[in-house]
């Protein structure tokens, strides 16, 4: 799966790094996280639940920052 997205926030470029950085706070903005584990500085272990209609489905996710140009540019896989 790839997703990409661009916004604009007011608000200072090391502000937003230091959120996109931080396991936790980004770990609510997504629907179904379950929990969050650091492996890494550069890598998490989530857990995700998702349901939709009658059908439930749990995930474990890998997720890798594998290229990063603080403050702006960060890639994962």
């Amino acid at each position: 799966m790839e997703i990409e997205k661009t916004l604009i926030a007011p608000a200072q470029p090391e502000a937003v790094w230091a959120l996109l950085l931080d396991p936790q706070v980004m770990g609510e903005c997504v629907p179904g996280m379950q929990s969050i584990e650091v492996v890494s500085p550069t890598e998490y272990v989530a857990v995700m639940q998702v349901k939709i209609s009658f059908i439930s489905a749990k995930f474990k996710l890998r997720t890798v920052v594998v290229e990063q140009r603080p403050p702006h540019y960060l890639r994962s896989e």
